[in-house]
């Protein structure tokens, strides 16, 4: 036997889940259906993603911040590179 659906606290969120389940149109269950649908593909596509999105995150944290001076420096080294070659 489940001990918790015997406690009176787990009978009244049953009760509450059932009596707010029947205040919603139906037309909201199937916003739910659909917004968990959503969620389920951000999250496969997310997966296959995941590393570039940390290293281009990563990346912007590290160039935004001193945006003028990377492109100058970059331009400089750049420069260089082409006069020394």
């Amino acid at each position: 036997m489940d001990t918790l659906k015997a406690t009176p606290l787990a009978r009244a969120r049953a009760t509450f889940h059932d009596s707010v389940r029947d205040t919603f149109p139906s037309s909201l269950d199937d916003d739910a259906l659909a917004l968990g649908r959503h969620l389920q593909q951000c999250e496969r596509s997310r997966k296959r993603w995941y590393p570039a999105a940390v290293w281009m995150e990563l990346a912007h944290h590290l160039v935004a911040p001193r945006f003028v001076t990377t492109v100058v420096g970059a331009t400089l080294m750049l420069t260089a590179l082409t006069l020394w070659g």
